[in-house]
């Protein structure tokens, strides 16, 4: 298997504890990179198939056809290999990347984050992660109110010879702008909800207890 584009033969093997029942299709991955040693890394709590949810429809494609994870290019001689971890109820799945090039394999990214796009967004021609930070919850009377969850850009860029992902709070604030129902903000609040009033073409965020007072203004 191809991992880092250079004509060498590269193998990634995934493993799951003899006997283990509990959460996750595998718990280690193992990069064997030509020439180079074997790099192994572990996560106990289990990574998953890569189910309809997870592949992006989107952007860039997969490098290989396969079930069990996402390998995308960064440059045309390195790769980017996400696991995608198992996710408890509403709480988002680990997202772990690791950057396959000549060299060792690098974990450069893991965190409980949903990754919605992977796609150049800053014309610099690497791709940049869109993610979600948490799962998006519909409560309240009638199921009219949504929490609020923002789009959160990542970008590659290289320092000192090797990549790093970047929190861009500019690109943030616009995708979210875009592409959702606007920004207030890239941390959780229980104060902040999504509803659309009826009088209103479209929903919008505002605070939870003008939502409220929307809603039995309605009634």
């Amino acid at each position: 298997m191809i991992g880092n584009n250079d004509g060498g033969k590269d193998k990634i093997t995934l493993e799951i504890p003899k006997g283990w029942n509990d959460a996750g299709d595998f718990h280690k991955v193992c990069i064997k990179i030509s020439g180079h040693p074997e790099f192994a890394f572990e996560n106990m709590d289990g990574w998953i198939k890569n189910e309809k949810e997870f592949i992006l429809k989107e952007g860039i494609k997969n490098i290989i056809d396969n079930n069990y994870f996402l390998l995308y290019p960064i440059t045309k001689n390195e790769n980017a290999l996400l696991l995608i971890g198992y996710g408890y109820a509403s709480n988002p799945s680990r997202l772990n990347v690791i950057v396959l090039n000549n060299d060792y394999p690098e974990v450069i990214f893991s965190e409980d984050m949903v990754i919605r796009k992977y796609m150049d967004l800053n014309c610099d021609s690497i791709p940049d992660f869109v993610l979600l930070p948490w799962l998006s919850e519909t409560y309240g009377p009638d199921f009219r109110f949504k929490s609020y969850v923002p789009y959160l850009v990542y970008t590659m860029i290289r320092q000192s010879g090797q990549w790093k992902m970047i929190y861009d709070e500019k690109l943030s604030i616009q995708y979210t702008n875009d592409n959702s129902y606007g920004w207030a903000g890239r941390n959780f609040s229980d104060s902040l909800v999504v509803f659309k009033p009826k009088n209103e073409n479209k929903p919008r965020v505002m605070k939870l207890k003008e939502a409220e007072k929307l809603y039995k203004m309605e009634k």
